[in-house]
């Protein structure tokens, strides 16, 4: 009887009561104390590379899905040195292009109207300033006429084979403000020889 509590401190010793497969006190990962998951929790994805000019380093020639508000709240601005006199504004994500037009020389823009060559994936609004969102591709020459009265500026998105896309705004003809015509003359045809009598 005498070796009895001898042979349950050799048990002990021994590891005989410890859990989860011969780990004690530590979670799947093997860290003390972790809460199931939060190892490995998923990591905030950091912002793209933006290169010298303002647009990605990385553009993708395939669609990706558009960008956020937030997205676009939070992107660096393009370096379009037509854009600044125009009241514009260029941002890029991605293969995805918003152009932000306000106020040019005190007037409210009035107009914005895709002329040609831009994808399905282009959209227009205008309130207080004049938006355009757009998704470019490879071999892309897409032209949106940006209205602010009788002034007028073609923005111009350029992605040619081979090279990063380019952006440019190109003035266009001012429209002749309307002038107010003068009357047209009234003539008054009299008979042969009657002479009109003016009384007084």
């Amino acid at each position: 009887m005498r070796s009895l509590p001898v042979l349950v401190v050799v048990l002990l010793a021994a590891g005989c009561c410890k859990r989860d497969g011969g780990t004690s006190g530590t979670g799947a990962g093997g860290t003390a104390g972790a809460a199931p998951g939060a190892a490995g929790a998923a990591a905030t994805a950091a912002p793209a590379a933006t290169a010298a000019d303002g647009l990605p380093a990385d553009i993708p020639t395939s669609r990706t899905p558009a960008p956020s508000q937030a997205d676009w709240d939070a992107a660096p601005t393009a370096r379009v040195p037509t854009a600044a006199p125009n009241g514009c504004e260029v941002n890029m994500i991605r293969e995805w292009v918003r152009v932000n037009c306000g106020k040019r020389a005190g007037v409210a823009p009035t107009e914005v109207t895709p002329r040609g060559g831009c994808s399905r994936d282009t959209y227009t609004s205008l309130r207080t300033s004049a938006n355009l969102v757009t998704a470019l591709s490879p071999r892309t020459h897409c032209e949106v006429e940006f209205s602010w009265g009788t002034a007028h500026t073609m923005f111009v998105a350029d992605w040619a084979p081979g090279v990063r896309p380019g952006f440019a705004f190109q003035a266009l003809p001012a429209t002749p403000a309307p002038t107010a015509s003068a009357a047209p003359a009234v003539s008054i045809r009299l008979p042969a020889g009657r002479v009109p009598v003016i009384r007084r």
